[in-house]
């Protein structure tokens, strides 16, 4: 069965065409979506491999829900063209440190495990304003704009101050954003759809939390 790769991708992109030349074997399937902000599309060429640029590009900003639907919206094209034995959400900066033959043996040897990853020490402090209050502008974290800053700072401590904590029964644990998982746990994720939108959205620097 195939591996589906899914790449975000926003700049770097002679990296990007790099990294497509290193996966551009008849067993995979690349899909890659674009920021919505890259005016131009590179050109991206394949030889053996499956390629699919999403139409539907979203406009990412960090720290903001904007990273979640685009991963979504990679999964989602994946899904509808799979099933596939792995599906790979990677960078477009990333390159693989083994070819195609390792890579694609390892996974058969693992089959059906989860490859996601967890940071292990204690949530700080801090992680309560991130995911247990509401956030205003979560997409303009890095506006300049003195109003929103006082507008996003002022909301907080108002929350604080009457000790309102949303998300309160969801356990949460961090780790990377970049995953290699089972069609059955894509499957999961596009079911939980509703429920990510519902818990993530309007927290700060979702991506690293959805799939964990």
């Amino acid at each position: 069965m195939k591996h589906a790769f899914l790449i975000l991708a926003h700049n770097e992109f002679e990296i990007l065409q790099l990294l497509v030349s290193r996966l551009d074997d008849c067993r995979n399937d690349i899909f890659i979506h674009f920021d919505k902000k890259v005016a131009v599309l590179p050109e991206i060429k394949v030889k053996e491999a499956g390629l699919t640029i999403l139409e539907d590009r979203k406009d990412v900003r960090w720290g903001g829900f904007s990273m979640v639907e685009a991963e979504y919206a990679l999964f989602e094209a994946a899904s509808a063209k799979g099933p596939y034995q792995y599906y790979h959400l990677i960078s477009g900066v990333d390159l693989p440190l083994k070819n195609q033959d390792y890579i694609h043996d390892f996974f058969a040897k693992h089959d059906g495990k989860e490859f996601i990853g967890y940071t292990w020490t204690d949530m700080p402090r801090s992680f309560a304003r991130k995911m247990h209050r509401w956030h205003l502008f979560p997409e303009d974290f890095k506006s300049k704009n003195i109003l929103k800053k006082a507008l996003r700072a002022g909301f907080i401590r108002l929350q604080e101050a009457l000790r309102i904590e949303r998300n309160r029964k969801v356990d949460f644990k961090k780790g990377s954003q970049w995953v290699s998982v089972t069609d059955g746990m894509v499957k999961y994720l596009l079911n939980h759809k509703k429920w990510v939108r519902k818990v993530f959205k309007n927290s700060f620097s979702p991506d690293e939390l959805v799939v964990q």
